[in-house]
């Protein structure tokens, strides 16, 4: 469990884009290849999923992973975030998308070409994903043809 002091918690929160309960919170700071949050803190990188839950809820359990409703990586909204397995991660996914365990992009190439051609015309990656309805990690993902859960092509 990392402890952080009042300042730290403070940093925290300054990196997050707190709406009402019920919109997602996206994370504003550090992003990974996967989309997630990341928190840095004493020269350790931390989910900052994680780190949001454990200041509204507790600890964390072992081998439990701080899995998203919402199916937004960047969303640290407490009230989105639940505990799970792997497992269950996967099982819920499918529920709420069908067919999703390989998916690609609800884009399409199309969608994906013109996401890359507004970023390439200077549009933010932040305007982008309130458009097109995704999160900024999936945006940054499209923008720079690294993702694995999108189909990408290169050179577009």
């Amino acid at each position: 469990m990392i402890r952080l002091s009042e300042k730290d918690k403070e940093k925290f929160w300054s990196k997050v884009d707190i709406k009402t309960p019920e919109e997602c919170w996206n994370w504003l700071a550090g992003i990974n290849a996967d989309g997630y949050g990341n928190f840095y803190h004493i020269y350790k990188t931390y989910s900052a999923s994680r780190i949001s839950w454990m200041l509204t809820n507790g600890d964390i359990p072992e081998g439990l992973l701080c899995l998203h409703r919402c199916d937004n990586r960047a969303c640290i909204n407490p009230s989105h975030l639940y505990l799970g397995t792997h497992s269950r991660n996967n099982l819920d996914r499918e529920h709420r998308n069908p067919g999703t365990s390989g998916r690609k992009s609800k884009l399409g190439a199309e969608g994906i070409r013109e996401v890359q051609r507004l970023f390439n015309e200077g549009h933010k990656q932040k305007e982008l994903a309130e458009q097109f309805g995704l999160s900024i990690g999936q945006i940054h993902r499209l923008c720079k043809g690294t993702s694995g859960n999108y189909t990408i092509e290169k050179g577009i």
